[in-house]
């Protein structure tokens, strides 16, 4: 292609990538559990990190087998961060704002409460599509996991470069691909909304469709970011190129 990625080649190898290993059934299941748990989120994401870190090394499959909790607990809490920085922390700061402009008239009026709910909730939705949009989350974690870096997503520059004129399109097309993988994801959470809303609750039935909706999360977040390492890289070699092209150009000029 014209700007060097493939983005549905790529969407295509990163499934391999994952399916690849004949025990990915039982990873992903593991991995959902340890969710269910609640705090157990940062095992999944410390996992996630590691198989980047193989990946970037050549050792894309099979993925990382599920012990030393110990390393992946602490990468999986620092790979969070990024989650709280450019999903949570974007939502409390503007819900913040607009509860303070919102609840004076909320006081006044039952009608402008339900208009101030109404606000509230449009803005929490396009603050999280935005985020989710700009793909600054997932870009942190691969290049997290290759040196280290957690300032370099932590800033404007993160923004920039993701937003870019050089990059801006094959990010795009990243996050459109990899739509189609958070699918599973929906129907176990609308079949979990089913069910808390059944009359009596099944126990048993609940939990399913909890560890359902956790294991297709984990599995997408697997691609997923082995999509978003092969893009960063094409975005790497084209930063790159437009650094020798500039310094060529700089160079034909003082001669």
């Amino acid at each position: 292609m014209e700007d060097g990625f493939a983005a549905w080649a790529t969407l295509r190898e990163s499934l391999q990538t994952v399916l690849a290993d004949r025990r990915w059934p039982l990873k992903v299941a593991l991995g959902g559990l340890f969710m269910l748990t609640g705090l157990g989120i940062i095992l999944p994401q410390g996992f996630m990190i590691e198989h980047l870190d193989n990946s970037r090394r050549g050792f894309r499959t099979p993925m990382p087998i599920w012990r030393q909790f110990g390393d992946k607990s602490i990468m999986g809490l620092l790979a969070l961060v990024f989650d709280f920085a450019y999903f949570v922390l974007p939502l409390l700061a503007a819900t913040m704002l607009l509860f303070c402009a919102v609840f004076p008239l909320v006081l006044n009026s039952s009608a402008t409460s339900s208009l101030g709910v109404w606000l509230v909730t449009s803005l929490m939705v396009c603050i999280w599509g935005a985020a989710f949009s700009l793909s600054l989350s997932p870009l942190a974690k691969v290049h997290f996991a290759k040196d280290g870096d957690m300032q370099a997503f932590l800033s404007l520059r993160g923004i920039r470069h993701v937003w870019g004129a050089l990059n801006r399109r094959i990010y795009l097309q990243a996050r459109i691909v990899t739509l189609p993988l958070y699918l599973p994801a929906l129907s176990f959470g609308l079949g979990l909304n089913v069910q808390l809303r059944a009359t009596p609750v099944s126990a048993l039935w609940l939990l399913v469709w909890a560890w359902g909706l956790a294991c297709s999360l984990f599995w997408a977040w697997l691609v997923v970011s082995q999509v978003y390492l092969r893009v960063a890289q094409v975005a790497e070699d084209r930063e790159i190129d437009a650094r020798l092209a500039a310094r060529r150009a700089a160079l034909n000029e003082e001669r």
